[in-house]
């Protein structure tokens, strides 16, 4: 992998509440289009806004871009089965055609997704 990668952060948080689905989507096609490297999306159970799988939000701009990478910037480990994470993963890894780069984390920003009860 490059260390000179230029990329774009397109997340599936939206603090205007429900997104336009073609928005995004045409969105992660411009960052493609301009010649950019990779687009990252971050990952949270919970977050301050609404906020969507990032492996789903990925794999619907891996099925919409040809060349731009697609990269979890970061996906919070502590918060997942691991053996659903790697089939997640390698999943994504396939239908992107090795285009996915999987950047992890312990996340502990947003506390209350570690703590259970505040799922009730």
């Amino acid at each position: 992998m490059a260390l000179d990668m230029i990329g774009v952060s397109l997340s599936g948080s939206f603090p205007q509440g429900t997104p336009a689905v073609a928005e995004m989507i045409d969105n992660a096609r411009r960052v493609e289009r301009l010649g950019y490297d990779a687009i990252w999306s971050g990952d949270h159970i919970i977050m301050h806004n609404p906020i969507m799988d990032v492996m789903t939000v990925l794999a619907t701009y891996a099925a919409v871009t040809e060349r731009v990478k697609i990269g979890t910037a970061v996906y919070l480990v502590p918060l997942r089965h691991p053996v659903a994470t790697a089939k997640q993963v390698a999943s994504l890894d396939l239908l992107s055609q090795g285009r996915f780069i999987f950047g992890v984390g312990v996340g502990g920003e947003i506390v209350r997704e570690f703590m259970p009860s505040t799922f009730r």
